[in-house]
């Protein structure tokens, strides 16, 4: 993914109330088409690890913490979904 158009052909899962919500809507990102709010990080991790969404926002260091949360370690590059179970 190489521009911010091309990251609105897929869907992005976005905590409500975070911060960030309102900079994803400013670029475009849109409720119902390609942006789902939803109640906390455990959520989309969730969504995101098991293919229900396409993209989720955050530092390494906050995904790296909510994957450890999991028990899910990283391997490789998160955005390939290249992941490893601890378990």
């Amino acid at each position: 993914m190489n521009s911010l158009n091309e990251a609105k052909q897929f869907s992005l899962a976005i905590v409500r109330g975070d911060i960030y919500e309102s900079i994803i809507k400013k670029v475009g990102f849109e409720a119902g088409k390609n942006l789902l709010s939803i109640g906390d990080e455990k959520q989309y991790m969730h969504l995101f690890l098991n293919s229900k969404i396409d993209l989720i926002l955050g530092s390494e260091y906050t995904i790296g913490y909510q994957l450890r949360l999991l028990g899910i370690v990283k391997t490789m590059s998160l955005g390939c979904r290249n992941y490893h179970y601890l378990r």
